[in-house]
């Protein structure tokens, strides 16, 4: 009895390990080079700026139900800066996910969204009993340049989901022909 359960555990492990993503599997390598084509403004008090379908776009503003990229550098600063156009070499690429928090009111808003596929309108929910929180899956390119030490990483990441398969493909990390036209002209890798 033991032994079977062992090997369940075990089979299941490894069949969870498999489906682990690396660097590797990535369409862009370290090594490669983003491309900035043109200058990019990080508000005041914000180290970020979110690029969705070719636009620059805020935190507040970017529609967290599509694909998007956002770039990032180091320094939080009361007065804006700005990214310049450049080449940045990619030195590091990595896979992960983000938990987003969503209050009561807005989850409530995403669950209308899925009516008549078995979400209950207007029950509240919280991520204390139902289901998994929504997520966003990503791809992180560490940047270098010797120009803009400041600028950290490009990261781009698939659309806000729970997992449910209605938002499939969209909440998979988007691969280097999705991440082309998110950035548009922006930018791009080479």
């Amino acid at each position: 009895m033991f032994k079977i359960l062992g090997l369940l555990l075990a089979g299941a492990i490894l069949s969870g390990c498999s489906q682990f993503q690396t660097a590797k599997d990535s369409d862009i390598q370290p090594g490669q080079f983003f491309v900035l084509k043109q200058p990019i403004e990080i508000l005041p008090d914000q180290t970020r700026r979110f690029i969705q379908k070719g636009l620059l776009t805020t935190r507040a503003q970017f529609e967290r139900r599509e694909q998007h990229c956002r770039i990032e550098v180091r320094s939080l600063k009361n007065t804006a800066q700005t990214i310049k156009p450049d080449r940045f070499e990619v030195t590091r690429v990595r896979f992960d996910s983000e938990p987003i928090a969503r209050n009561e009111s807005s989850v409530m808003l995403a669950s209308n969204v899925r009516f008549g596929i078995g979400i209950n309108i207007g029950v509240p929910m919280s991520f204390n009993n139902d289901g998994p929180p929504e997520m966003m899956e990503l791809i992180e390119f560490q940047l270098a340049s010797d120009r803009q030490p400041d600028v950290m990483r490009l990261v781009c990441a698939g659309a806000l989901s729970d997992g449910h398969p209605i938002d499939f493909p969209d909440s998979q990390r988007p691969n280097a022909e999705q991440i082309k036209r998110i950035l548009g002209e922006i930018g791009y890798f080479e």
